[in-house]
């Protein structure tokens, strides 16, 4: 059986991730896969939005998420766990020299982890906003070997 705890360093950048898609669904499915030791130990997790948030007020936010939309309840311990590992970056994705944040982001995981992480960038977006952030991840340093 795969050992997911063993899998690389992972990175996983969330874009507007104080919207409803990453609310209701897609942090209630990491969280649950959390639960069930599917996930690398040493994930990171970085939302991404314009919207005004402390660290704080956006774990509150995810958690008022899982707390609603997660199969999981009564989670405030391992939810303690799940959030230690997630941060908030406020950016508007249509500038380019923003993306610079997020390099130095996947610079400094690389540095902690020791490794080169998996990065993933994960769009729940208007698809108008797709190839515009796809160039400007693309000529990203941290994006090409």
């Amino acid at each position: 059986m795969l050992d997911y705890r063993k899998l690389s360093a992972t990175v996983l950048f969330i874009f507007v991730g104080g919207g409803d898609l990453n609310y209701r669904k897609l942090n209630p499915a990491l969280f649950n896969l959390f639960l069930d030791n599917a996930m690398p130990d040493n994930l990171s997790i970085v939302g991404i939005d314009r919207i005004e948030y402390s660290e704080t007020a956006y774990k509150k936010h995810l958690k008022e998420g899982i707390d609603n939309f997660s199969r999981t309840k009564d989670s405030d311990e391992k939810w303690k766990k799940f959030s230690a590992k997630i941060s908030y970056l406020k950016m508007d994705v249509t500038d380019a020299k923003a993306y610079k944040k997020i390099a130095q982001i996947a610079k400094e995981k690389e540095i902690q982890a020791g490794v080169r992480p998996a990065i993933i960038f994960y769009m729940a977006v208007a698809s108008q906003l797709v190839p515009k952030i796809i160039k400007h991840i693309g000529k990203m340093e941290v994006c090409r070997d």
